[in-house]
């Protein structure tokens, strides 16, 4: 094998490794979104939704818009739990 092949293969290797490496790190997060509607299936505007982490116990909070959405982003992928 030619010196230069020799130097790309090892090149290669080394790039995959840390391709390997850099992806076993990454962090994953989710989001949660939804619409709070009252009995009536009517849109609650300015209504407060909580995100609890069970793992944790940090809370995440946020208020409905003038439809009754919502959208709570960037939560560690454990266990959580909604409420009012």
């Amino acid at each position: 094998m030619s010196k230069c092949l020799k130097l790309c293969f090892a090149t290669l290797i080394v790039t995959a490794i840390c391709a390997i490496g850099a992806m076993a790190q990454s962090t994953t997060t989710g989001a949660i979104s939804g619409t709070v509607t009252n009995p009536n299936k009517e849109v609650v505007a300015g209504a407060t939704v909580t995100v609890k982490s069970l793992g944790t116990n940090k809370e995440t909070t946020t208020t409905t818009d003038d439809n009754g959405g919502f959208k709570v982003a960037n939560l560690e992928a454990r266990h959580l739990l909604g409420g009012r």
